[in-house]
């Protein structure tokens, strides 16, 4: 279904296309009663077309309706449209996570840290309803104005990869941020799957890479990496990340689930811990450069004024003896006036007499 500028779909005028996948096609809408925009998303036709898909849709758009939180996405509306199905979405403004990555490079850590916090605090509350996203990655995170965290797309990698219809080779994307379990058993797959996924997106995010070999075209060979292979640390890529963030990192991305933390909440309380750590003991290495050059220029500063007190100093005494010699120079003259005067007056009295 292609949709056109100022086409009216219910209560919603479409602006403009904005993406495309393999879900279907997504467009930015005005909701005409609310006057607000939104983004509506029309169903591929080869998923429209399957009623027990439509029917699970249907399902996690009820439990998705339900995580009102200000870093999840919120889900509108779900309904049917002559013989096309459409979700109506909140209108996330700005770029993904995917996307900065892409443009920045590697984020600094205290920036890398705010976002991925933010992260973590809007899977924490999925997890809290019961609801496990599966799909975390940095093209289903919107970055906002200040580096406000959106997270798109709750409950849709279930449906899919339930029904086959993430089919080898298309699904690469999404491969790189699998946890071990998703790909050894994704029918005992729990939240802490999503934890994992949020540790690569936070690897990446901090060195802008991933800890993967991403030349291959295998999936075989990168899941084989997920299961078996050991992580290079992020410090070998970009050495400016603390130890404390390292550690913090490594627990996320931990191969064996039962050694990750048990909650989103407990990996924020580390975050937030490991950084008060890091403000009493320990500088990282991109604050280490910045003190080092903090610490040149004060030494400077230090030996200038240094300087600066040794020349007041002396422009003090000079000043002292100016001021010295003025007095002296003014006592002589009176000196020479007083004897001008005697020796006027004598001069008048021997002339008078």
């Amino acid at each position: 279904m292609i949709l056109k500028e100022d086409e009216l779909i219910r209560d919603f005028r479409i602006i403009s296309k904005i993406g495309e996948g393999g879900m279907g096609e997504v467009y930015s809408a005005e909701d005409i009663n609310l006057g607000r925009k939104v983004a509506v998303k029309i169903l591929a036709p080869e998923l429209a077309r399957d009623k027990s898909l439509i029917d699970r849709f249907r399902q996690e758009a009820r439990l998705q309706a339900s995580l009102i939180h200000p870093n999840i996405v919120l889900l509108y509306s779900f309904f049917e449209h002559e013989q096309n199905y459409i979700i109506v979405l909140e209108y996330a403004a700005g770029i993904t996570l995917k996307e900065l990555i892409n443009k920045t490079g590697p984020i600094p850590e205290e920036r890398s840290i705010n976002i991925i916090k933010q992260v973590l605090e809007g899977t924490g509350f999925a997890h809290s309803n019961v609801i496990i996203h599966r799909d975390i990655k940095p093209a289903n995170i919107m970055i906002g104005d200040g580096d406000k965290v959106k997270i798109m797309d709750f409950g849709i990698a279930k449906i899919l990869g339930d029904r086959g219809l993430t089919r080898t080779g298309s699904k690469m994307g999404t491969i790189y941020y699998m946890s071990p379990e998703q790909i050894n058993s994704p029918k005992d797959v729990d939240h802490r799957t999503d934890i994992y996924s949020i540790g690569i997106t936070f690897y990446q995010m901090l060195t802008g890479k991933l800890p993967f070999d991403t030349s291959t075209d295998s999936d075989f060979q990168v899941m084989k990496e997920i299961v078996e292979g050991d992580f290079k640390d992020p410090r070998d890529i970009y050495p400016y990340i603390t130890a404390n963030t390292v550690e913090v990192l490594n627990t996320m991305v931990s191969k064996e689930k039962n050694k990750r933390l048990n909650s989103c909440k407990q990996h924020i309380n580390n975050l937030n811990n490991e950084r008060e750590k890091t403000g009493e003991s320990e500088i990282s290495l991109s604050e280490k450069h910045s003190s080092s050059l903090l610490s040149k220029d004060t030494s400077y500063d230090v030996n200038t004024k240094t300087v600066e007190i040794d020349e007041n100093k002396k422009k003090s005494e000079e000043s002292k003896f100016l001021n010295l010699r003025d007095v002296l120079q003014n006592i002589f003259a009176l000196i020479v006036f007083i004897l001008m005067i005697f020796g006027l007056g004598a001069f008048l009295i021997n002339l008078l007499s």
